[in-house]
C-alpha cells in the first residue's frame, strides 16, 4: 500500500474512532490491569447497547474497582445505574457523577446526567444550574437547551421559548422541541406558527427522521450515552526485563489458484475493485472482482474455500469501486459499480442473477471517474441512500425514492467539490450520520447532518481532520 492511501485509511479510522467519545486517559489505568479493564469495559458497553443496564452496571463496577481514577469507567457506571429501576440506583448514580465532577468540574458527561437526576427528583434550580453549565462547556448541545425549556416553561415562558428555538436551530430534527415549542406558542397566541411546528412534528414522526427526547436509554441526549472509547490491552507496558507472553505468529499464503481465482487483479496497480456478499442466498460469501487481470466478474462460493465463475456477471469494464447493498429492501444484495465513465447499477433477482437497472434507477451519474461509493441511510428514513465521490467533479448524494429510483440531492444538501474518498459516521454524537469528504488536497469536507436534507460545515469542530492530507485515489 502506498503512503498516501495508507494515510487516508488511517485518517478515516481515526475520525470514526474519535466520534465515539472523549479521550480514554489510559494512563490512569494501572498497566497490569489494562487487559482486565478493557474486557470489562467492552462487556459493559455491549450490555448497555442491549438495554441490560443492571448487568452493565456490574461490568462497570468491576472497571471502577480495577481503575478508580479512570473517568470513562465511572461515567459509564453512573449511566448504567441511571437506567436501572432499583430503589437506590439514582442515589448511587448521583454519587458517581459527583465523584467525577470533583475531579473534572467541566465534564459534560457528568453534568448532564446529574441534571436529569435533579430534574426527576424535583430539584429544579440545581437541574437548571447543571444544564446551564453544560452549555458553558458545549454551547451546541441541543438537548440541554430542550431540558432548560422544560424547566422554565411555567415560570419564564420567554426564556423557555428561546431555549426551544435554540434547540431547533441546532437540531432541526428534534421532534420533542418542535412539539413543546408548538404548545408554548399556541398558549402565547401564535396559532399559525404553532400549527406549522405541529405539521413539522408529524412529518418527522411519519418519516422516522426525528429524534425524541425521553427518559429511556438512547433518548436522553448525547451526554447520557455511554462512552465507547475503549482502552486497548496492546497499550500496556511491561517492566524492563520482564518475561512477555509469546505473540501469536500469523502467516498467509496465496490460495487464489486453489480457490478458482487465477492470480492477477489483487496485485494490480491501481488496486482492483472487490465486493463481497451472499448474492444467491446459500449462506456462502460470493465475490465480485474487477481489474486489469484475468480474474474479473462475479464468482459464486462453492464451499470449502472455492469459487466458480457465475453463468452471467455484471459488466466489470472500467470499474473503480464496487459496493453490494440491499438498495430496494427485498432482502438480497444489489450491486453498484463506480466507474471510470458513467456508473452502473444491477438489481439482484434473489438467486444470484443480476439485471442492469442503471437507467431505471437513475444512478448513471455524470461522465467522470467515480473513485469511491458508500451506502448509508443518510436521511434516516429507513432505506439506503448512496454517496459517490468523483475525480474532477462534485460528489453525488443519491436519495432512495423507494420506487426503484434515486434522486441526486448533493446540491440541496450542500455537497460540493472533488473528493478522493468519503465516509459516513456520527461525528458529533447527535444520533445521525455525518459525512466526511476527503479531498485530494486539504481542507477536507466535514459535513454535519441536520436531518433536514442538508448538512452544515463542521470544519471548525474538527480542525485537525479538515486540515489533514488525504491523498488522491479511490
Amino acid at each position: 500500500m502506498s503512503g498516501r492511501p495508507r494515510r487516508r485509511l488511517v485518517l478515516l479510522l481515526a475520525l470514526a474512532a474519535g466520534a465515539c467519545g472523549r479521550g480514554a486517559d489510559v494512563d490512569r489505568i494501572p498497566p497490569d490491569r489494562l487487559p482486565a479493564v478493557a474486557a470489562a469495559f467492552h462487556r459493559g458497553v455491549g450490555l448497555m447497547e442491549q438495554y441490560r443496564p443492571a448487568e452493565a452496571a456490574a461490568a462497570f463496577t468491576e472497571v471502577v474497582r480495577l481503575a478508580p481514577d479512570w473517568t470513562p469507567g465511572r461515567i459509564d457506571l453512573g449511566l448504567a445505574l441511571l437506567n436501572q429501576d432499583e430503589p437506590d440506583s439514582l442515589s448511587r448514580a448521583e454519587e458517581e457523577f459527583r465523584t467525577v465532577l470533583a475531579a473534572d468540574p467541566d465534564q459534560p458527561y457528568a453534568l448532564y446526567p446529574l441534571g436529569l437526576i435533579c430534574a426527576h427528583l424535583g430539584r429544579r434550580e440545581e437541574a437548571r444550574f447543571l444544564f446551564e453549565r453544560v452549555l458553558e462547556v458545549d454551547p451546541q448541545d441541543a438537548d440541554s437547551h430542550y431540558r432548560l425549556g422544560i424547566l422554565l416553561q411555567d415560570e419564564d415562558p420567554a426564556a423557555a421559548r428561546r431555549h426551544y428555538e435554540q434547540a431547533l436551530e441546532l437540531a432541526p430534527h428534534h421532534e420533542s422541541a418542535c412539539y413543546r415549542l408548538a404548545g408554548l406558542l399556541r398558549r402565547q397566541g401564535e396559532p399559525e406558527r404553532a400549527g406549522a411546528l405541529l405539521d413539522r412534528f408529524r412529518e418527522l414522526q411519519q418519516a422516522g427522521a426525528g429524534v425524541a427526547a425521553g427518559l429511556k436509554y438512547g433518548e436522553m441526549g448525547r451526554y447520557a450515552a455511554v462512552l465507547r472509547r475503549l482502552p486497548t490491552p496492546a497499550a500496556a507496558e511491561t517492566e524492563p526485563g520482564a518475561e512477555q507472553e509469546p505473540r501469536l505468529a500469523l502467516s498467509y499464503r496465496d490460495e487464489a489458484a486453489a480457490a478458482g481465482l487465477a492470480a492477477g487483479p489483487l496485485a494490480d496497480s491501481p488496486p482492483p475493485a472487490v465486493a463481497v456478499a451472499d448474492v444467491d442466498g446459500d449462506l456462502d460469501l460470493d465475490l465480485f472482482l474487477a481489474g486489469s487481470g484475468p480474474t474479473v466478474g462475479l464468482f459464486l462460493a462453492e464451499g470449502a474455500g472455492a469459487w466458480t465463475p457465475a453463468a452471467a456477471s455484471p459488466d466489470s469494464t472500467g470499474v473503480l469501486a464496487a459496493r453490494f447493498a440491499d438498495a430496494d429492501g427485498d432482502g438480497d444484495p444489489d450491486l453498484f459499480l463506480a466507474c471510470a465513465g458513467r456508473d452502473r447499477f444491477y438489481r439482484n433477482d434473489g438467486r444470484g442473477g443480476f439485471a442492469d437497472a442503471t437507467a431505471d434507477s437513475g444512478l448513471a451519474g455524470p461522465e467522470a471517474a467515480s473513485v469511491a461509493a458508500v451506502w448509508a441511510d443518510a436521511d434516516h428514513d429507513g432505506d439506503l441512500d448512496l454517496a459517490v465521490a468523483r475525480r474532477g467533479a462534485a460528489p453525488s448524494l443519491w436519495r432512495n425514492d423507494r420506487d426503484g429510483g434515486f434522486t441526486d440531492t448533493a446540491a440541496e444538501a450542500g455537497l460540493a467539490g472533488e473528493a478522493a474518498a468519503l465516509l459516513f459516521a456520527d461525528l458529533d454524537q447527535d444520533r445521525d450520520l455525518d459525512l466526511l469528504l476527503l479531498r485530494p488536497e486539504p481542507p477536507n469536507g466535514i459535513l454535519l447532518n441536520d436531518r433536514a436534507g442538508r448538512y452544515h460545515d463542521g470544519a471548525a469542530s474538527f480542525p485537525e481532520a479538515a486540515a489533514a492530507p488525504a491523498g488522491r485515489g479511490g
